[in-house]
């Protein structure tokens, strides 16, 4: 396995690689989504935001399904290793049940926290350059 560590804009720019990758299994994005703790001045303006962190693997777009089932059971097989397990538990780290860590489920998930975050951000002016 080679493990390229592309920084800068917060992640986007890996992301960016692996959108645009061939579909093969060998390019994979390993994500992660912090956010600050509450802000009192969102919640002062009205806005009602919960903070949390969260973390995925996203592959290319028409990755073949054999592929990414493949590469899931082998990544939660690895998190239920006692040795992984206890790390990610001192992290503070809680793994989803196996019914949510399925592609479909993280889509859904996904939809979920665009929607929810999009009418913050608009309200906040923030723009993509």
């Amino acid at each position: 396995m080679i493990v390229e560590n592309v920084a800068g804009a917060g992640g986007m720019t890996g992301a960016d690689r692996v959108a645009k990758a061939a579909p093969g299994g060998y390019t994979f994005l390993q994500g992660t989504v912090g956010t600050q703790a509450q802000n009192p001045t969102a919640i002062k303006q009205g806005l009602d935001v919960e903070a949390y962190t969260w973390n995925a693997f996203f592959l290319p777009k028409g990755t073949p399904a054999p592929i990414v089932q493949k590469l899931r059971a082998a990544t939660l097989a690895a998190m239920k290793t006692p040795a992984i397990r206890e790390k990610l538990e001192a992290a503070g780290l809680t793994l989803v049940a196996d019914d949510r860590s399925t592609p479909e489920s993280l889509g859904k998930f996904v939809e979920s926290e665009i929607a929810k975050w999009a009418a913050p951000i608009k309200a906040s002016g923030a723009s993509a350059d």
